[in-house]
């Protein structure tokens, strides 16, 4: 099933990107200096809908053969580049990003694709939680850690949403089960596995109404170097 829809979905996702290319050098073509802010928008366009063709290409080589494109990264690499990918979106919800990375982090050996699925799921989340909490509250906190034991790297974030309550807690990892609207209750069983197969460990903090509650997940460290 996985193969069968990542064929479907990438053939629209290429017909997008070429469409996308052809506009760009229309544009280009042109000549015209009212063109540069369209242009820069079309490359946007083309860069996330090639990424939305590599996601899919990952996530079914990872359900259908437990394929994983291991590299070693930075943490706090890792999660700016993953925001910087939806600023836009964050900005157009009054969503301000607080970081509390920790500072001379080992290494960890990820499929950086994966992980920042992870990362983006998380924050689409927090921002859809928030959407009545007042504009000037809407906060997301991001940390990193190393574990006691300096074998793994703890990541959590939080938000000034209402939290999870005990019950949701409970059944948040079941598939399709949601709390939002329009969602497909996969985000999150697909994130948790995707950290398992990391070696790590994905669990929620509940606390509602408290700073302490939010979503947690450790990655392995790849070595003792600090970077």
């Amino acid at each position: 099933m996985a193969s069968g829809m990542a064929h479907e979905i990438n053939q629209p996702l290429s017909a997008v990107v070429n469409y996308t290319q052809g506009c760009i050098r229309h544009l280009e073509n042109d000549g015209s200096e009212k063109n540069k802010k369209l242009i820069e928008v079309m490359e946007k366009a083309s860069v996330q809908a090639k990424r939305a063709g590599e996601v899919i290409h990952r996530l079914k080589n990872f359900f259908a053969k437990g394929k994983l494109y291991i590299s070693p990264e930075k943490s706090g690499r890792l999660i700016r580049e993953s925001i910087n990918l939806i600023k836009d979106e964050i900005t157009k919800a009054d969503v301000s990003i607080k970081y509390k990375l920790g500072k001379n982090l080992p290494l960890i050996n990820v499929d950086k694709i994966q992980i920042q699925q992870v990362i983006l799921n998380l924050v689409h989340n927090a921002i859809e939680a928030m959407v009545e909490t007042p504009k000037d509250k809407r906060k997301i906190t991001i940390k990193t850690a190393l574990t006691d034991d300096g074998k793994k790297i703890t990541y959590i974030f939080q938000d000034t949403g209402p939290g999870f309550t005990d019950e949701v807690a409970d059944k948040i990892f079941q598939a399709f089960f949601t709390t939002k609207p329009k969602g497909t209750g996969m985000g999150l069983p697909i994130s948790r596995s995707i950290i398992e197969a990391h070696g790590g460990k994905f669990s929620i903090l509940t606390s509602k109404g408290k700073a302490d509650g939010g979503v947690c997940f450790t990655l392995p460290v790849t070595d003792k170097k600090r970077r």
